[in-house]
């Protein structure tokens, strides 16, 4: 018979991929339909049309009372839309508009990467022969640094095979450096407590005959918490 944990295992690494190409699908999709890209062609046209219109009509009614007030209508707008540019420009924060949409953008992806970063080095504590969490952690954090490095900088658009290339040596990155880590902490500890094993099995040897039931209990009580 057949174990279902492999079953188990095939959908949670096929959910995995399906998760993985819903982060990058955007980047194949065009943004706008080939309809909408016919009609802001057509409207250009459209408005070059008018443009050359209404050159006519400035160029018939020169040297007139409604033309001057024309100009003057024309340089107040002009000194406006130059104060909104500069006042836009002044409430940027990096590449966003405002602090706004910057504080909601930041706030959400240092919620998930958290989540991420707690998960995946619990899993090497909790789960250590569980390959799927944390590859899906990873996956997760890597997606996060993604976002930050956009978030920081002014961000040139790299081609759409680099983006799964850079989540993909991110995530083999992070998981590299979080079990190192945790592994290095994990045999610290094992360490410790191999000491505290010998320490307990030498002070029986010295205690006393009627002390030593008590040290027997003591080496049972750290046995099972080194396990």
């Amino acid at each position: 018979m057949k174990n279902p944990n492999i079953f188990k295992d095939i959908l949670l690494y096929i959910l995995f991929i399906f998760i993985g190409i819903l982060f990058y699908l955007h980047a194949f999709i065009p943004t706008d339909s080939k309809e909408l890209i016919a009609l802001k062609k057509e409207h250009i046209k459209a408005k070059q049309k008018r443009t050359k219109a209404l050159d006519k009509i400035k160029e018939y009614s020169k040297n007139t009372a409604i033309y001057q007030e024309y100009l003057v209508e024309k340089e107040n707008a002009r000194l406006t839309w130059d104060r909104l540019k500069e006042e836009a420009e002044n409430q940027k924060v990096f590449a966003f508009k405002s602090i706004q949409p910057f504080i909601e953008r930041f706030g959400l992806i240092l919620c998930i990467f958290v989540y991420a970063l707690f998960n995946l080095v619990r899993s090497f504590y909790r789960e250590p022969k569980v390959v799927f969490t944390k590859i899906t952690h990873s996956f997760i954090l890597s997606i996060c640094f993604f976002h930050f490095y956009w978030i920081f900088q002014t961000f040139q658009d790299v081609s759409k095979p680099s983006y799964i290339l850079i989540t993909l040596f991110s995530a083999l990155f992070i998981y590299l450096a979080v079990y190192i880590i945790t592994k290095r902490k994990k045999l610290y500890v094992d360490e410790i407590k191999d000491d505290m094993i010998l320490i307990a099995q030498k002070a029986l040897e010295n205690s006393r005959p009627e002390k030593k039931e008590e040290m027997i209990n003591l080496l049972e009580k750290i046995a099972k918490k080194n396990k």
